[in-house]
C-alpha cells in the first residue's frame, strides 16, 4: 500500500495549457511505501472545477459512493477517466511536465503520455459517500523516474509546470548567501502598510546582505516582543542603493519563518533568487513555509505580482 505525504508549502495559478503570461506552478510532493520515499507526485486537482463538472465521473465507480476503503485508496486513472480529467484541464498527452529543482539547479522533463495519473483520498478524511472531489489527483513519478534524491524532495524548492513549451530557464537558480553587516547599513524602516495590524511595535535587530549582480538583497531581523517575529527584505540597486521593492516575511497562524541560509538553526538552504522563469524578473523565495495554505513566489520587481503555488490544500 502506498501512502501520500502531502507537503502543503511552496509557494499556485490560472490555466493548465500555459503560456508565459498564464503560468501555473505546482508543488512537488512525495509518495511513501512502508515509510520509504518511492515516488514523486505533482497534484493537479487544485485546478479541477469539481463544482462545475457536469459530465460523468472522473473517478471509476468502484472508488466512489458507499464502500469500505482502506488507507488512502490509492489507484490509477486510466482510459476514459484519465481522458476526462486531462481534457477538462486542457492538458494534451503530447504536453510535458517540467520539474525544476532550485537546490540542484537541475531540470527534468517528462512527456505527459509517459506519466501515470493517480488518485488518493484527501488526508483530511472524506465523508461517506465518497465523491470525485474527495481525491487528490496528479502525475506520479515512479521509482524509475524519481527526478531527485530522497532528501531533496523535502526541500520545498521544487517547482513543476505542465505545458507544451518549457517555461523555465535552465540552471538559473542562485542560492542566497547571507553576510552579516553593521545595522547602520540597513537604512530602511518598514512602512505601516507593510506591518501586520496585530504586530507589536517592531524592534530592529541584526542585518544581513547578499550581493548578486546588479542587485543587493538586504535583510533585517525584526523582533516583536521577546521573540524574532520576521525578516524585513529590501531589494536595492547595487550602484545607487535605490530601493526596488521590499517585503516582510513573518510568523502567523498558517506560516512559519525559515532560518536564513547559513545560520546555525538552518538545516538546509531555503532562500533562492535567479531568473527562474522566462520573461519574468528574478524570484524571491524561501523565507516562509506554510503549516496550511499554499506558499507564493515573490519577485525582485516593482510591478510583478506574486505567483501562488498550486498545492490543493484542503486544511
Amino acid at each position: 500500500m502506498k501512502f501520500l505525504v502531502v507537503i502543503f508549502t511552496s509557494y499556485s495559478f490560472l490555466s493548465f495549457s500555459q503560456s508565459q503570461d498564464d503560468l501555473a506552478v505546482y508543488d512537488y510532493q512525495i509518495i511513501h511505501e512502508e515509510n520509504t520515499p518511492t515516488a514523486g507526485f505533482v497534484v493537479l486537482s487544485d485546478m479541477f472545477p469539481f463544482g462545475d463538472f457536469k459530465e460523468d465521473n472522473i473517478i471509476a465507480p468502484e472508488n466512489l459512493g458507499e464502500f469500505e476503503y482502506t488507507n488512502d485508496n490509492y489507484h490509477q486513472l486510466k482510459g476514459i477517466y484519465r481522458k476526462r480529467f486531462l481534457n477538462q484541464l486542457k492538458i494534451e498527452e503530447s504536453d510535458f511536465l517540467y520539474v525544476n529543482n532550485l537546490s540542484t539547479n537541475k531540470l527534468k522533463t517528462f512527456r505527459v503520455s509517459d506519466l501515470k495519473l493517480t488518485a488518493f483520498l484527501t488526508p483530511y478524511g472524506p465523508d461517506i459517500p465518497i465523491h470525485n472531489w474527495d481525491y487528490l489527483i496528479g502525475f506520479e513519478l515512479d521509482s524509475l523516474t524519481l527526478p531527485f534524491s530522497t532528501p531533496e524532495v523535502y526541500g520545498h524548492t521544487i517547482f513543476s509546470c505542465v505545458a507544451d513549451k518549457n517555461p523555465f530557464n535552465k540552471g538559473k537558480a542562485q542560492l542566497m548567501k547571507w553576510e552579516k553587516i553593521d545595522s547602520s547599513e540597513f537604512i530602511w524602516e518598514m512602512s505601516e502598510d507593510e506591518r501586520p495590524k496585530f504586530m507589536l511595535p517592531p524592534t530592529y535587530k541584526e542585518a544581513y546582505l547578499f550581493k548578486w549582480g546588479k542587485l543587493n538583497f538586504y535583510v533585517r531581523e525584526i523582533q516583536g516582543g521577546e521573540f524574532l517575529f520576521g525578516h524585513y527584505l529590501v531589494v536595492a540597486d547595487a550602484k545607487t542603493n535605490e530601493k526596488i521593492t521590499s517585503m516582510f516575511f513573518f510568523e502567523s497562524e498558517g506560516t512559519y519563518l525559515e532560518p536564513l541560509n547559513g545560520q546555525k538553526n538552518a538545516y538546509t538552504d531555503r532562500q533562492f533568487t535567479g531568473y527562474i522563469f522566462k520573461d519574468k524578473p528574478p524570484i524571491i523565495y524561501g523565507f516562509q513555509s506554510n503549516s496550511f495554505g499554499c506558499p507564493y513566489i515573490s519577485f525582485a520587481s516593482k510591478t510583478q505580482e506574486l505567483l501562488w503555488l498550486r498545492c490543493d490544500n484542503r486544511h
